[in-house]
């Protein structure tokens, strides 16, 4: 009986320490054998020489973000994707587009304190990544998505006391959560919605007469 290749792992992460360290907690295993790209337009041309059975990804990142890649992936080649990022904190935007992009599983790295964190979380580390080998991912349809540049928090629009008012349909919920907007209506009350909208607008601020 011939003897189970070893579990080849792809890490991309931007991060030196970060891919060194993953790389010396997962080859600890024996059966491990470990790859690394800075970005992910390295890791496609890494996964062209050898495919990964995992791979461990960062989501902020140069020349394309994390999401940007796992979608790309899943709708190519879907491979199981461990998502170590500081932006994985659970019920973050960011995580929840991960796992909706066929992540098998998230670790929140720190912001601080990354080296410390990965020593002391190395068994979790290597258990996850061994679990994650098992998982069957299925192929996603590519959409566009906004590309991520800062976390939600810190793109958040400031709005003005003075501001008009706006109305969106489509995604309700989120813009709520993102105080993109002041009210929602349904589709039957959206043209009399605006029509007011536009009213108030006009009266706050009358035209000028031309001589």
């Amino acid at each position: 009986m011939n003897p189970e290749p070893p579990l080849h792992v792809l890490v991309v992460d931007d991060s030196a320490v970060v891919r060194q360290m993953l790389t010396a907690i997962l080859i600890r295993e024996g059966a491990v054998t470990v790859s690394v790209a800075a970005h992910p337009l390295i890791a496609f041309e890494k996964m062209k020489q050898a495919r990964p059975h995992v791979i461990v990804l960062d989501l902020e990142m140069p020349e394309m973000d994390g999401l940007s890649f796992l979608e790309q992936l899943m709708a190519k080649d879907p491979i199981p994707v461990v998502v170590c990022s500081g932006w994985a904190a659970r019920g973050t935007e960011a995580a929840l587009r991960a796992m909706e992009g066929g992540a098998v599983a998230l670790i929140e790295k720190p912001q601080l304190g990354v080296k410390g964190f990965l020593h002391d979380s190395a068994v979790m580390l290597r258990d996850t990544v061994t679990a994650a080998a098992r998982a069957r991912v299925r192929p996603r349809t590519a959409r566009r998505a906004p590309r991520m540049g800062k976390p939600v928090d810190a793109v958040r629009p400031q709005r003005k006391k003075d501001e008009a008012s706006c109305v969106v349909f489509g995604m309700p919920k989120e813009a709520i959560a993102l105080e993109a907007v002041d009210e929602v209506v349904g589709l039957d009350e959206m043209a009399q919605v605006m029509l007011g909208k536009v009213g108030e607008a006009s009266a706050g601020h009358p035209r000028e007469q031309r001589p």
